[in-house]
């Protein structure tokens, strides 16, 4: 006669199990965790300050704020910058959005200015996300200790079209 298996099958079944799973998860999220990080060639780490504009003009408000930014190297220098663009706008009848300027700045360890560049866009009314490149001068990436994004009203509504 066959009873149920004993108790110490089931838990040795339950520590492999375990162990198992473990590992594949481990695995798993520490490949995440390395395709995830831009290689920096002599520098432990660049500190990101990110902004957002609220505003508003009349009855009409918008918000704008950068979701991301992403340095854009070319050996071992930096000429170019992607922001991601996150915004809320409301706008007149008849006008498609409004003129904004996004700008990124790039500074030493010392606070220094390396480089910055900027551009303006007419941001579309309602709910809307959109990736903007920023040309920079070439700046050595291991100089680069700071990147900062700044957003301002244009102080304009835009047409396309």
């Amino acid at each position: 006669m066959r009873g149920r298996p004993p108790k110490i099958l089931f838990l040795f079944f339950l520590i492999i199990t375990f162990f198992i799973l473990f590992t594949i998860l481990e695995a798993y999220s520490t490949l995440i965790t390395i395709s995830e990080v831009q290689p920096l060639p002599r520098r432990d780490g660049i500190t990101y300050f990110l902004s957002k504009y609220t505003g508003s003009v009349g009855q009409f408000d918008f918000m704008v704020e950068t979701r991301s930014i992403r340095l854009q190297p070319t050996g071992e220098y930096v000429n170019s910058a992607v922001i991601t663009l996150y915004w809320i706008i409301e706008a007149p009848p008849g006008q498609d959005g409004r003129y904004f300027t996004i700008s990124v700045s790039l500074y030493d360890d010392n606070g220094v200015s390396l480089t910055s560049g900027f551009v303006v866009e007419c941001l579309l009314k309602g709910i809307n996300s959109r990736s903007y490149t920023i040309t920079l001068s070439n700046t050595n990436i291991d100089k680069v200790a700071e990147v900062e994004t700044s957003i301002s009203d244009s102080g304009g509504w835009c047409k396309i079209g």
